[in-house]
């Protein structure tokens, strides 16, 4: 049995997925990894999914269908040294650093970027965040695309798919290039995020 990959998620991506009804999918196929200041500000009063996600919260740790909380570690690393990334919203830079704490690898301008091979990956919906992912050459994907892989990975077929990613792009108010761009993702620049036994497009 294949584990499942460990993705590390934003607020936004979260209510957006929520919303889209997709987030419950995605606690069935990924590991959620979070960190608890992420997961108060989903489960603000008045924010969308803000009592969905509070009964997950109170689930017992390792038991299916769970939020995974991970603390930040000592803002002392390698990370705070880039403008770039102290430039983003708290919750990005907390998804970033819990990624970065345990899937170490080096930083491009501190040292040579080395893509993590571990499998997991950063989910998130803000521009800054995703630029900073994209320069340090860190897996990530946003909201848009978990339908397609979703559906390559052969948890959705094509009819939800399209409706789902219909949905999002509805929802996320994507600029058309986004739009574009991960509609002209193949299963092949998807491999990484894909899991168990996948098709052909």
């Amino acid at each position: 049995m294949k584990i499942p990959k460990k993705i590390f998620v934003d607020a936004s991506s979260a209510i957006l997925l929520y919303k889209a009804d997709l987030f419950a999918f995605l606690l069935n196929v990924w590991q959620v990894v979070m960190t608890p200041s992420v997961f108060r500000e989903i489960t603000k009063t008045g924010y969308p999914g803000a009592a969905y996600f509070l009964t997950l919260g109170e689930k017992r740790q390792n038991s299916s269908g769970q939020i995974i909380f991970q603390e930040p570690g000592p803002a002392d690393h390698s990370l705070f040294l880039l403008k770039d990334f102290m430039a983003m919203d708290k919750g990005e830079k907390e998804t970033i650093q819990i990624f970065y704490d345990l899937n170490p690898f080096k930083l491009s301008g501190v040292g040579l970027p080395d893509t993590p091979k571990t499998g997991a990956f950063v989910l998130v919906d803000d521009g800054q965040a995703a630029r900073f992912c994209h320069a340090q050459q860190i897996p990530f994907i946003n909201a848009l695309l978990v339908p397609k892989i979703f559906w390559y990975s052969g948890f959705m077929d094509q009819k939800e798919y399209l409706k789902k990613t219909a949905r999002l792009c509805e929802l996320g108010r994507y600029a058309k290039p986004v739009m574009e761009m991960a509609g002209q993702f193949s299963k092949e620049k998807l491999v990484y995020f894909i899991g168990g036994d996948s098709h052909e497009r």
